[in-house]
């Protein structure tokens, strides 16, 4: 709606207000992460990676993945409850 008003500055200003929700709802995210999940996380990924067992790797991944998408998913759930 913004952008069909030709106001240029108040199309400017509203990209800027979403993008700042947007990055408060990843660092919200992000708090929650470091919490969940162990502090050597990724480097679990980059040793699995480095033995050489690309069935291991492709595991330790995809649990990586999961577990990630479980707790935005659990976080979306408790934000939308509010």
């Amino acid at each position: 709606m913004a952008e069909y008003s030709s106001c240029q500055s108040l199309t400017k200003i509203l990209r800027r207000i979403n993008l700042f929700h947007i990055l408060q709802r990843q660092t919200d995210f992000a708090n929650k992460l470091r919490h969940e999940f162990p502090a050597n996380w990724h480097r679990q990924i980059v040793d699995a990676i480095k033995l050489g067992d690309p069935e291991n790797a492709e595991r330790v991944i995809r649990d990586h993945i999961e577990r990630s998408l479980r707790l935005r998913n659990q976080t979306q759930n408790s934000r939308n409850n509010k």
